[in-house]
């Protein structure tokens, strides 16, 4: 299964009056996460192309608190690969000297997106076959 593992530096103002990471800036970790494991697993200069993928469905569940001073890591994992998109499973983790807590999971859908139609395509065999390849 591909993953990427993605280290997280927060800042003062990602925290809320309770010390915990607010829900935006959860969102915007999970996108850093999502953005590294398509250039590392999907294409390298993917943003320079005119068939991208954009993000068309996320869902956010909150299950532990992410406070202030934790390390935090997004671990971002390929779920399937449908004919026109890529379904990726995440996961926020504050890292514990005893191991690591979950506190947010996520899943999210991304289309394979023509820029100049503007249409979703089929997913480029080149992607599928990198998605796929059991390196």
């Amino acid at each position: 299964m591909k993953q990427t593992k993605t280290i997280i530096q927060s800042r003062f103002g990602d925290f809320d009056a309770f010390n915990h990471v607010n829900n935006v800036s959860q969102q915007q970790y999970l996108d850093i996460g999502r953005i590294d494991f398509i250039l590392e697993h999907i294409c390298s200069d993917m943003f320079r192309r005119t068939t991208r993928v954009i993000l068309v469905s996320v869902a956010m569940d909150f299950v532990s608190q992410l406070t202030m001073g934790a390390p935090i890591e997004v671990v971002t994992e390929l779920e399937s690969v449908g004919n026109k998109s890529i379904k990726l499973r995440q996961r926020i983790v504050r890292k514990e000297a005893d191991g690591d807590v979950v506190c947010t999971t996520s899943t999210s859908v991304l289309v394979a997106w023509d820029m100049e139609s503007q249409q979703a395509v089929p997913v480029l065999d080149e992607w599928r076959t990198r998605l796929l390849s059991e390196d």
